[in-house]
């Protein structure tokens, strides 16, 4: 629809912005840049334009293009959370922690029970490694919206990294009962009954590190990692059939 309106009015906006936003949502950045910058042209006051363009520049991996085009939508539009959250993304993507905390902080002044923007606070400090904080973040998440697995599974990767190994099982074992499904879960979870077994000596937790990495692969089989971390389990164990097959 876009293409035939684009031939009839080749100054409609309106039909640019909209088959931007179509071949970004399909993952075809550098068309949907192509249609934006059309769109901009056309109406350089959008700031849903600039923030649109400066998604797909984020997608690319292009975070400087990007923050550019989120400075440019908050200078156009001052309380547009959804631009503060997105710029997070990309300051955070540059390692630049402490500016997108900062913009994680605005979004939630503008909008106090929203779920995700806790979740990504808490990422943010968790790349920071100040844990506690990310934990607190997570903790708001969940008390917002209960019944999403990535809060859990996200909160017991900090408790794992604090070595409360018990309450980052009791997440993962959450999150695998909201989502049966979700590979990286086994995975991780494996992991804290990996090093258990280690710390133990536990050859039962051994054995659930294997159980959780088998679900995994089952789930994910080109997930590199998970192979070799149950090979070593099975090396712990001496079994060394199992070890040199994986």
């Amino acid at each position: 629809m876009s293409n035939k309106a684009i031939l009839l009015n080749p100054d409609y906006v309106q039909a640019y912005y909209n088959r931007g936003s179509a071949y970004n949502d399909k993952g075809m950045y550098d068309q949907a840049i192509a249609d934006y910058n059309k769109a901009r042209k056309l109406k350089p006051d959008s700031p849903e334009i600039y923030h649109d363009r400066g998604s797909a520049y984020n997608s690319k991996g292009m975070y400087d293009q990007a923050i550019v085009d989120y400075n440019k939508a908050i200078e156009l539009k001052p309380d547009y959370a959804e631009a503060y959250y997105n710029r997070s993304s990309a300051y955070n993507s540059k390692g630049m922690y402490d500016q997108a905390i900062a913009d994680c902080n605005k979004v939630l002044e503008l909008n106090p029970e929203l779920a995700l923007a806790y979740n990504k606070r808490g990422n943010i400090y968790f790349c920071k490694g100040a844990y506690d904080q990310a934990i607190a973040d997570y903790n708001k998440a969940i008390e917002l919206k209960p019944d999403y697995d990535q809060y859990y599974f996200n909160r017991g990767n900090a408790y794992g990294r604090k070595r409360t190994y018990n309450r980052a099982l009791a997440d993962y074992n959450k999150a695998i009962r909201l989502n049966p499904d979700y590979a990286e879960v086994y995975h991780n979870r494996g992991n804290m009954y990996f090093i258990k077994g280690a710390y133990d000596r536990a050859t039962t937790d051994y054995n659930k590190a294997i159980a959780d990495y088998n679900k995994a692969i089952k789930l994910k089989p080109e997930f590199a990692l998970t192979y070799c971390n149950r090979g070593m389990c099975w090396l712990y164990l001496q079994n060394w059939q199992g070890a040199s097959q994986t």
